[in-house]
């Protein structure tokens, strides 16, 4: 084979690899921004034996604006109240308190959850575990 030949090819190959890779870069930046994810960034528990202060910050990751979002304690079950509006545009961050919660043990570990409502409809959650501290 000559040489032009083979240059041909591998320039015809060169460019179908780059037109592949770049479709399939363009279809999940595509879906990316279509998508809805919340990711719970941080819990703080502080423990004190009259009641606990609990603060969780809860960040969209997705590239839609999330709506309804809520927190809450699955063990034992306590909705934490919301600090600032309860949407969240996407790359911001929410923060999520409650104040005097009754009954947390220093060494037991807590579960959270996050859930956000996508333009969609559906329901985008995560969750996370943490541990009080003094």
């Amino acid at each position: 084979m000559d040489r032009p030949v083979i240059a041909l090819i591998l320039l015809v190959a060169g460019v179908a690899l780059s037109a592949v890779v770049a479709t399939m870069a363009a279809v999940y930046f595509i879906s990316w921004q279509n998508s809805g994810r919340v990711y719970i960034e941080s819990v703080d528990i502080l423990w004190h034996p009259s009641g606990s202060y609990i603060a969780v910050n809860v960040r969209n990751v997705g590239g839609v604006a999330l709506t309804a979002c809520s927190v809450r304690m699955l063990n034992p079950l306590v909705d934490i109240d919301d600090v600032v509006a309860p949407d969240i545009p996407p790359g911001r961050m929410a923060t999520f308190v409650e104040n005097r919660v009754p009954g947390l043990q220093a060494p037991n570990i807590y579960i959270f959850e996050a859930t956000c409502l996508t333009p969609q409809g559906l329901v985008v959650a995560d969750k996370r575990s943490a541990q009080p501290h003094l």
